[in-house]
Formats: structure tokens, C-alpha cells, sequence
């Protein structure tokens, strides 16, 4: 399955930016709508926001699809 980023999830689940940035907030992640866009739109997401992200998810939205730079796949982890 290919990495899920923001967009991906919130079509899937219905959600729209406002509505994903209300989760982040309800899971102890304050967000706003603008801030969401802006991931969506190529910002980079700080290192912390990023796991908030996928605990918030419930790990659909992985850390390493957002940001590879910091984190590698599973898969990768294992053969290093």
C-alpha cells in the first residue's frame, strides 16, 4: 500500500481540513484549518506534529510518509 499523507487520509474518512485539524486539537495537538492547508500545500511539518499526526490517525498517516527525511520505513528499519 502506498504512504497515506494528510490529503489522502482526510478524502478517505470524509473529513475536511477543518474537521482533520479539530481531531489533531482533540487528541492534544492544537490545529487550525490554515495550518493544515499549509501541510497539504508542501510545508514541512515539524518533527513532533508529525507523530501527533499519526497517533491521531490511529497510525493510518505514518510518520515516514510525511517526513522521510527523519524517518524510514518500517521495512527499512529492519534491513539496516
Amino acid at each position: 500500500m502506498p504512504p497515506m499523507d494528510i490529503a489522502t487520509y482526510r478524502k478517505e474518512k470524509g473529513l475536511s481540513q477543518s474537521a482533520f485539524a479539530d481531531l489533531l486539537t482533540a487528541s492534544g495537538s492544537p490545529a487550525t484549518q490554515g495550518l493544515v492547508s499549509q501541510w497539504e500545500k508542501g510545508a514541512t511539518i515539524p518533527a513532533e506534529r508529525v507523530v501527533e499526526i499519526e497517533k491521531a490517525t490511529g497510525g493510518e498517516v505514518k510518520r515516514h510518509s510525511l517526513r522521510p527525511d527523519l524517518w524510514q520505513t518500517p521495512e527499512a528499519e529492519a534491513a539496516a
